[in-house]
């Protein structure tokens, strides 16, 4: 009996171990068949290099952002067009800066228009208004196009910090967010939306 115990066990082990393999196959399989079809619906396939740069140009002019396009983990794929705002400008001169304001806040909204699948709307620590507009094919996210410039009004921007981290005075930070253009987010969110019915039509 003991031994017809040790064998009922062994079997159930055995089916045990199979429909383990079968699911960890299965993830396998779907996970990276999702990751061909990310790089395969990469957004250069839907236009030319050459297409893309012009509409991010007049984006860039519509809006006066800088703007980027991305395939859909947030990789850049082309140049940013456009010019960058004073303020925005003085913080990518250090890279710490970059990271500690701009970066961050990039991440985040790029996650979460992946979970979404709609424009996003925020703005960095610097008060730097930033839009992310998803592009769908298919239901998957494919790519995004990035914006971000001039100060979202009614927006208070944490002089101290920026001027620490900036290694100026606040009184400088000041005047370069006073030479950055004013935009207000009802007007960003109005664009990115109609960006992306244009960008997903």
């Amino acid at each position: 009996m003991f031994s017809e115990l040790l064998d009922g066990l062994s079997l159930e082990a055995d089916i045990l171990v199979e429909i383990s393999v079968s699911l960890i196959a299965t993830i396998w399989v779907k996970d990276t068949s999702e990751c061909l079809q990310e790089i395969q619906m990469n957004p250069l396939k839907l236009k030319r290099k050459e297409e893309w740069n012009e509409l991010l140009r007049l984006i860039a002019e519509e809006t006066e952002m800088t703007v980027s396009l991305t395939d859909g983990k947030g990789n850049r794929l082309l140049q940013s067009q456009g010019e960058r705002c004073p303020l925005c400008a003085k913080i990518r001169e250090k890279e710490d800066s970059l990271t500690f304001i701009c970066s961050q806040c990039n991440t985040a909204m790029l996650r979460e228009a992946r979970q979404v699948s709609m424009p996003i709307i925020d703005c960095c620590d610097a008060g730097i208004s930033r839009m992310v507009v998803p592009i769908i094919r298919e239901g998957m996210l494919i790519g995004q196009v990035t914006a971000c410039g001039g100060i979202l009004e009614d927006e208070e921007i944490d002089l101290f910090l920026i001027a620490r981290q900036l290694g100026i005075t606040e009184e400088e930070v000041e005047a370069l967010a006073a030479s950055s253009p004013i935009i207000s987010k009802d007007e960003v969110r109005r664009k990115a939306y109609k960006f992306f019915t244009e960008l997903n039509s």
